[in-house]
């Protein structure tokens, strides 16, 4: 599993994808989550007959990951509604389930991320005090970010995170935060490349009112 998510990850950087995570909290932090990977610049891509193919394994490959995914979080406890597929026309495949509370989301998380997380700890969500505490995970080393043919194409993809929440966010610390005038929305952004490698993490401490 490890091989197939890394080569997924390398097919991805070649033709540029966006990996989209919303969370949506109530207020005793169980919730739901769906992943999305972002592929509609294969719309572009797929016009050339000289790259369908590879289009086409990148499609195929998404979508056997994500059925693969689903399986798994079939069997964590706490995890239900668990839905896969493609959102409508947009070319943007999605994988959504429900959590009971933090513990069951974790397990779930490190399932998605198929334990190849770097990280000493598999605690992604905690909390203290009146404050959710989010860690990104770091799926590979350096050897990505220090190939320079690899790193120069780092715009080409990237990494979103929306959080909604049933109470108001008070103030967040982290960096590429923005907090939206309702108070119970956050969303965050970053390089896909960075962020994965450990280069430029998402962090997060959210203070609840």
């Amino acid at each position: 599993m490890k091989t197939r998510l890394i080569a997924l990850i390398l097919i991805s950087i070649i033709s540029g994808c966006t990996i989209k995570q919303e969370f949506h909290f109530n207020q005793d932090y169980s919730g739901e989550s769906i992943n999305k990977i972002d592929l509609s610049v294969l719309k572009t891509v797929m016009k050339s007959s000289d790259t369908l193919n590879n289009a086409q394994t990148l499609r195929d490959s998404t979508i056997k990951y994500i059925e693969h995914i689903s399986k798994k979080l079939s069997q964590v406890n706490g995890i239900s509604g668990i839905k896969h597929g493609w959102q409508d026309n947009t070319g943007t495949a999605f994988l959504k389930y429900q959590f009971n509370n933090l513990e069951n989301l974790n397990n779930a998380y490190d399932i998605i991320v198929s334990g190849v997380n770097q990280r000493n700890d598999k605690n992604y969500f905690s909390t203290r005090w009146n404050n959710l505490i989010f860690r990104s995970p770091v799926l590979f080393t350096d050897s990505i970010v220090d190939n320079k043919a690899m790193y120069a194409m780092k715009n080409y993809f990237h990494y979103n995170i929306t959080m909604t929440f049933d109470k108001n966010i008070k103030k967040v610390r982290s960096k590429n935060t923005s907090v939206q005038s309702s108070k119970k929305t956050l969303k965050t952004s970053g390089n896909l490349i960075e962020v994965l490698s450990g280069k430029d993490p998402v962090n997060m401490k959210i203070k609840f009112e």
